[in-house]
């Protein structure tokens, strides 16, 4: 029996070019850059069903694109953190066939420079330090101090580098 790929390309049968998991070119868009998507779980728990689902979606379009896959561990919640989830997580991909590229990473390992650039762009007023958290300024509120009106209160909309919205 011919298996089939789950994009509903032509059948696939072992040893086809195309059978491989990991295409050999990745191909390029618009803006000239290959596909890179990653899974962050957090290591809060057991990796739920629908983080597997989220991971699945991933895996394969990366690997139908030539892409990459990358695995970062979203360890920024210290409270709630599980010391054996981040094994598990890494198990159960492992099991579900799941492999990605490069080493896993962990969010925490990169806020030193998460802070400089948020730094950064308060200095250049691109963003504005709220209540401990950093958010980005809106093209509407750089106009409206341009002209000597007040800027807006905090919108819904607005996503701070922490990660919360407001």
């Amino acid at each position: 029996m011919a298996k089939y790929s789950l994009c509903r390309r032509a059948a696939l049968r072992p040893g086809d070019e195309r059978h491989s998991a990991k295409p050999s070119r990745a191909p390029q868009y618009a803006t000239g850059v290959a596909v890179r998507v990653r899974f962050a779980p957090s290591p809060t728990g057991f990796l739920h069903i629908g983080s597997v689902h989220t991971a699945l979606f991933n895996w394969l379009f990366a690997r139908h694109e030539g892409g990459e896959f990358l695995l970062r561990i979203e360890n920024t919640d210290t409270s709630r953190e599980v010391e054996a989830a981040t094994d598990q997580i890494q198990e159960s991909l492992r099991w579900l066939g799941l492999d990605w590229d490069g080493e896993v990473t962990f969010q925490l390992d990169r806020m030193p420079q998460a802070q400089e650039v948020a730094n950064r762009l308060v200095a250049e007023e691109k963003a504005y330090e709220d209540d401990g958290a950093i958010r980005f300024r809106m093209p509407d509120e750089a106009s409206a101090r341009t002209v000597g009106r007040p800027t807006t209160s905090c919108r819904p909309s607005k996503t701070c580098l922490t990660g919360s919205r407001t």
